[in-house]
């Protein structure tokens, strides 16, 4: 009988509060607002990684003249193929996650790409002629509601953020933008 009651302890949500906050701090900087050794935390966060009870990611935004597409990709694959399909698709650079779901689709693929014709060429050259791929439904994401803060876990307290904020410099985000360019992959129908 399970209990419900999370495998995450208080030290390990808090961790997971700080680097939310602040991806980019310093073991030794979390210490300090964490009360544990930089080694422990890392050993921490080693764990909860190793465990898939933490991660990180990253959703490149759009901004300037080298925006980048998203698209939500359905597939509904024939029956024992979902697993293959999944590992196929997860390794192109087009595809920034892969999730098995239930009801009309068995796989939902989150895809970034340039531009639409890009976007069709990979579906159509690639995902479509998969072994096993029945039906792809695509929805192009046209505006991202989700903002980090709204998944935060909210475990430090008001002193800890705030020292935190103090010690990494606060939300400051950098002046240039990450970008990600998958189109050194050509997929080609043939």
């Amino acid at each position: 009988m399970t209990t419900g009651e999370s495998v995450l302890g208080e030290a390990d949500l808090s961790l997971i509060h700080a680097l939310q906050m602040a991806p980019r701090a310093s073991w030794t900087q979390l210490s300090a607002v964490l009360g544990a050794s930089p080694d422990t935390l890392a050993r921490r966060w080693e764990h909860l990684t190793a465990g898939g009870y933490a991660w990180s990611s990253l959703l490149a935004a759009r901004h300037g003249t080298d925006e980048m597409l998203y698209a939500w990709v359905e597939l509904e694959c024939a029956a024992g193929t979902s697993e293959a399909t999944a590992a196929d698709v997860a390794g192109d650079p087009y595809t920034l996650g892969v999730h098995q779901v239930t009801g009309d689709a068995d796989l939902v693929l989150l895809v970034i790409s340039p531009d639409l014709h890009a976007l069709d060429g990979y579906l159509a050259g690639r995902v479509r002629r998969l072994p096993g791929v029945l039906r792809c439904r695509t929805q192009v994401v046209t505006r991202m509601h989700n903002r980090p803060y709204r998944s935060r876990i909210e475990q430090l307290t008001p002193g800890q953020v705030q020292l935190l904020t103090e010690l990494t410099g606060g939300d400051r985000r950098p002046r240039t933008h990450a970008r990600v360019h998958p189109t050194s992959a050509r997929w080609t129908a043939g």
